[in-house]
């Protein structure tokens, strides 16, 4: 009996600690992974209106799903990108050509984010990455010369 009692016990705290495991489905990518949320940008120096419709970030694994708010007043409308990503030194090479069975390349819930000014490939650098202040900044020039800057603020 006292053995069945350890077993069980012992059984329950192995699943306990599997899922207090950091490594989400294969998801977890360090500091970067969770939501981030769009505190700030600005094209060629003039600061833009983040506040109206609010934009998060959300990266897992080589995932990256950028969402805006259509309506403060419709929590639900929103428009969104799902792309990949991958970080090199300083840069994020992000790509927004994917497809699948309904959607062609690039396009509907592939699109890159037009609202940011990304193309379908978007080299962004980072300024600045602060786990301690939850703070990471970008930069990136668009094809027709215009500069961006995005500072974004982890949520979670």
């Amino acid at each position: 009996m006292r053995k069945n009692i350890t077993l069980m016990l012992g059984t329950a705290l192995m699943m306990l600690l599997s899922a207090c495991v950091s490594n989400h489905n294969d998801g977890d990518i360090g500091a970067l992974f969770g939501t981030w949320n769009l505190v700030s940008m600005s094209c060629d120096g003039e600061k833009m209106d983040v506040e109206t419709h609010p934009t998060v970030i959300q990266f897992q694994n080589n995932i990256i799903k950028v969402s805006r708010l259509q309506a403060p007043d419709q929590p639900f409308s929103m428009d969104s990108g799902i792309g990949t990503w991958e970080e090199t030194e300083e840069q994020f090479l992000l790509n927004f050509t994917h497809s699948d069975d309904k959607y062609a390349p690039g396009t509907a819930i592939y699109a890159a984010p037009e609202w940011l000014g990304w193309e379908q490939n978007t080299i962004l650098h980072l300024q600045k990455l602060s786990m301690s202040d939850k703070v990471m900044t970008w930069s990136y020039t668009s094809p027709d010369g215009r500069v961006w800057r995005y500072e974004l603020k982890k949520q979670f």
